[in-house]
């Protein structure tokens, strides 16, 4: 199947330049603009991708003042334009690709193996998200760069981008809740104290109707992620190893991003307890720490010097290739929204 090709191939261009720098660092340009094209020129592929061309038929003549009044505000406007524009429907995968990538070249530009980076996250979160779920995609690109605004201590800027990705899909907003423990001086008793104070705000975002309809959607209901627990296993995983083998090293030799992984990670662990409330807002959730989980793993086998090294690099290929496996051969809801795999033109 072409995704598992897609994959392995890029496992294999990983293994065989293991050693050299110069050429991953150029086979990550190849790679990200791979899966640009995979996924944002695809054509009738994605669950939702029905769902989308009823927007862009129904919704797309509102005129702008209706768009501005829907929760989402960003993505109806934004439909209401290419419709103005008449453009087809698909261009704006090719928007959202362009701020999911962007979103994740922002990261990855900040990471010393880029290019297992952006492997490790073709077989969840570009298959899964890039290549179905438009809004979120549009979300997770914007949050990736809330993501570097706190490595960099921005807290202004963490909670503007916030709010922007919330606008094209409302699960965002729940990022919201972290802006008060974004410091330089992160400590158990700093986290104690913002948590606490943060609890207006998660009562505030609990309230507000699209977070309710999502949950009145998804909780206590047939619907169902399908492989949402193995990929909340997945995310549990990763957490527990950065706060069981890497917290220490990572603190003293990455001390730039230190405290973004180190408060995203209990998300990681969170997740896998939510999935068993709601498998589907768990799994919604856990595609947001996605870029998370790739840092931590893609920067394991850096803090090692013994034979560990080898095992820490192919490892977690290994992890989300048999992720993919599974998913591609075994999901029907894979084999109905992705299997048919075709190019828009």
């Amino acid at each position: 199947m072409i995704y598992n090709l897609f994959y392995f191939s890029s496992v294999f261009l990983n293994i065989a330049t293991y050693r050299d720098v110069r050429v991953r660092q150029a086979l990550y340009y190849v790679l990200l603009a791979a899966m640009f094209v995979f996924s944002s020129l695809r054509w009738r592929v994605g669950c939702d991708w029905a769902a989308y061309l009823h927007h862009s038929t129904i919704y797309g003549p509102e005129p702008y003042s209706v768009a501005l009044q829907k929760s989402e505000a960003l993505y109806w406007l934004l439909v209401s334009l290419l419709h103005q524009l008449n453009l087809e429907y698909p261009f704006i995968n090719i928007l959202a690709g362009l701020v999911f990538f962007g979103g994740l070249h922002s990261l990855a530009k900040r990471q010393p193996d880029r290019l297992l980076f952006l492997t490790l996250l073709f077989p969840i979160l570009v298959t899964g998200i890039a290549m179905s779920a438009t809004r979120q995609a549009f979300a997770v690109g914007i949050i990736c760069y809330a993501f570097n605004a706190i490595s960099d201590n921005k807290k202004i800027k963490y909670i503007i981008l916030v709010i922007i990705a919330s606008q094209f899909h409302s699960s965002a907003i729940i990022f919201i809740s972290f802006a008060p423990i974004i410091s330089n001086n992160l400590n158990y008793k700093n986290i104690l104290f913002f948590g606490i104070i943060s609890i207006p705000a998660l009562i505030y975002i609990y309230n507000l109707d699209s977070i309710r309809i999502y949950s009145d959607l998804y909780v206590g209901t047939v619907h169902d992620a399908g492989g949402g627990p193995f990929r909340a296993t997945l995310n549990l995983i990763s957490g527990l190893i950065f706060y069981l083998l890497l917290k220490d090293k990572w603190k003293i030799f990455s001390p730039n991003d230190y405290n973004l992984v180190y408060i995203m990670a209990p998300g990681l662990i969170l997740i896998f307890f939510v999935v068993f409330y709601s498998s589907v807002i768990g799994d919604r959730f856990g595609y947001y720490l996605n870029p998370i989980q790739a840092i931590i793993l893609s920067r394991a086998y850096l803090f090692y010097k013994t034979a560990r090294i080898h095992t820490m690099f192919v490892l977690p290929m290994l992890m989300f290739g048999a992720a993919l496996i599974v998913w591609s051969q075994f999901s029907w809801i894979f084999q109905a929204c992705y299997s048919q795999y075709q190019f828009w033109w």
